[in-house]
């Protein structure tokens, strides 16, 4: 009889997500450690699933816009990620069940049955996502940067971390105690990670910069145009 793999199903005993912290431990000692010997047992017997090694959780990814799921079965992506480098024979595979339970039964059994190539999966509302490195340039859709300076980037109205849009500042005076900055570079920090996926309302994204002063109020003292600030 053929391997075809074998199935962790421990993190979908847990406490749930309203888990207490001594609750979020043992779920979580459980999980690891009941994932960890299946691992060294599967390894050890030098048998090679052919559909690979899943572990099977619920609510333990959080994606956009989405409260908290059942966590503790988080440790176990970390674990296959680990198992994907020093067992890669092993194929080890991650599937996030909706933590609603939308679904859940039949996902699951869809996904052990007819496995692809994907291995981080999760699914939600009946919408199976993956998530998979791509190499820049191989997405079509990139941001089209405008020729003039005098824009900024601002959050997607829909909510989308890497759909930033392009709005266009109007042209104004500096107040006394201002500066104008030519940026060179800028960094999103995790107030950018929150304004994208709109759970602040407010601000432009961007905010940490360098460059050099192109013009300064009439009141600033400490830099003059040409300077190079941070």
């Amino acid at each position: 009889v053929p391997f075809n793999g074998v199935v962790h199903l421990s993190a979908l005993e847990g406490h749930g997500a309203e888990a207490t912290t001594s609750e979020l431990k043992e779920d979580v000692k459980h999980a690891g450690a009941s994932a960890l010997a299946l691992v060294q047992g599967v390894a050890e017997s030098d048998a090679i699933p052919a559909n690979g090694v899943w572990f099977v959780t619920h609510g333990a990814q959080v994606l956009e816009r989405e409260g908290p799921g059942e966590l503790a079965g988080a440790t176990l992506w970390g674990l296959g990620k680990v198992v994907s480098l020093e067992a890669p024979h092993l194929q080890p595979r991650m599937i996030d069940l909706d933590s609603s339970g939308a679904g859940s039964l039949d996902d699951l059994v869809n996904e052990l049955m007819y496995p692809d190539v994907e291995n981080h999966i999760a699914y939600r509302s009946g919408n199976r996502m993956v998530a998979r490195l791509v190499r820049p340039g191989t997405v079509s859709e990139r941001l089209s940067l405008p020729e003039e300076s005098e824009w900024v980037l601002v959050p997607s109205k829909d909510g989308v971390f890497d759909k930033p849009e392009i709005k266009m500042l109007p042209a104004r005076p500096l107040e006394p105690s201002e500066v104008r900055v030519a940026v060179d570079a800028t960094g999103l920090n995790f107030w950018d990670v929150f304004r994208s996926l709109g759970f602040i309302e407010e601000g432009d994204l961007g905010r940490e910069l360098c460059g050099r002063i192109l013009d300064v109020g009439s009141d600033v003292s400490t830099v003059s145009i040409g300077d190079h600030v941070v």
